[in-house]
């Protein structure tokens, strides 16, 4: 096993999310930020869609994304308002400095989402857009710390 290149793996993608976060090296929030993202992302998507995005995720993020991962997924977010409540309930303890407000929520979902992006190829990314509610199409938006 290459464990050395999936810690250097991991550790890239987390720098990339604290840059996109504009809190310079604080790998530590952009961690659990994007932990929390990608959780509420997997309750966003079919299980047969979240195995196809985990084959093209670093090692690392692989793990993240299923660490307590409990299926089936029983209750789907639709609305912007529910997704931002998920995060806050998935972030516990750190829900109001992770996540802030609701306009914060939704840039920090952005920019994981945006470092995700670069990871998965366009064809696997549009599939998982076409399973998002229309109320959450603008997570994808890229205008993140442009």
């Amino acid at each position: 096993m290459q464990f050395d290149q999936f810690a250097q793996d991991g550790n890239k993608f987390m720098s990339e999310v604290a840059a996109e976060l504009d809190n310079g090296n604080d790998t530590d929030q952009a961690y659990r930020v994007t932990t929390v993202v990608l959780h509420a992302l997997r309750d966003l998507i079919t299980t047969e869609e979240s195995v196809h995005l985990l084959a093209q995720l670093p090692m690392f993020i692989k793990a993240v994304y299923v660490n307590d991962w409990h299926l089936p997924v029983t209750q789907r977010p639709k609305t912007m308002n529910e997704f931002v409540e998920l995060l806050r309930t998935k972030s516990g303890r750190t829900a109001e400095k992770d996540f802030g407000n609701n306009e914060m929520a939704q840039e920090r979902a952005k920019a994981v989402l945006k470092v995700m992006k670069q990871y998965v190829d366009p064809n696997e990314t549009e599939d998982i857009i076409g399973q998002f509610p229309v109320d959450l199409l603008e997570l994808w938006a890229t205008q993140v710390n442009a």
